[in-house]
């Protein structure tokens, strides 16, 4: 992935990875470090876009940042439906799955099914020039103009207000209770 986002960057931009420190060990790359919230929220602040998986966290960085977010295709089970509901309600600038680039997961099996299909099709992006070259042409479609405004998602901020992080965590809860999911509310 962070070839293809280097890939699809115009020449006048650099790339900088947070990620945690197994990933950024593994990655072993100048560009990739591990950092602490706030200055996240900094680096954040000051990017033209981000390139993220849709982690409830992650959305929420955007949202307070106002940064421009490609949502990047899913990690695990739950992404998918977070990005569906940042699109259906308007606070998506871009994302990508894996369909995107010809390699469609199924979502809706158990997770340990899920997250084996997810890393198979890692692998078989990764392997593949003619697949990594499809993932870097579609990062730069859809990065083609990022930036130019405020990110979609800071209008959560708006909806959440003050007192958001409780309103957020009941509608959470509300959608994995519709789901009949057991949710633990220790």
């Amino acid at each position: 992935m962070l070839d293809a986002v280097r890939a699809s960057l115009p020449a006048d931009r650099s790339v900088i990875v947070a990620t945690s420190r197994t990933i950024a060990a593994g990655l072993d790359d100048p560009d990739v470090g591990t950092y602490d919230h706030a200055t996240m929220l900094d680096l954040m602040s000051t990017a033209a876009y981000a390139c993220m998986t849709s982690g409830l966290g992650n959305i929420y960085d955007a949202a307070v940042t106002g940064v421009p977010t490609l949502w990047l295709p899913a990690a695990n089970d739950s992404q998918p439906e977070q990005v569906r509901l940042l699109c259906r309600h308007g606070y998506c600038d871009a994302c990508l799955d894996w369909a995107d680039v010809g390699r469609p997961v199924g979502y809706l099996p158990p997770t340990p099914v899920v997250s084996q299909a997810i890393s198979r099709v890692v692998r078989e992006v990764s392997g593949e020039p003619r697949l990594r070259a499809r993932l870097a042409h579609r990062l730069t479609e859809l990065t083609d103009g990022l930036g130019v405004t405020a990110g979609r998602a800071r209008a959560l901020t708006d909806h959440f207000g003050q007192g958001g992080t409780r309103k957020a965590a009941e509608a959470v809860l509300g959608w994995f209770e519709r789901r009949a999911c057991p949710v633990d509310r220790g």
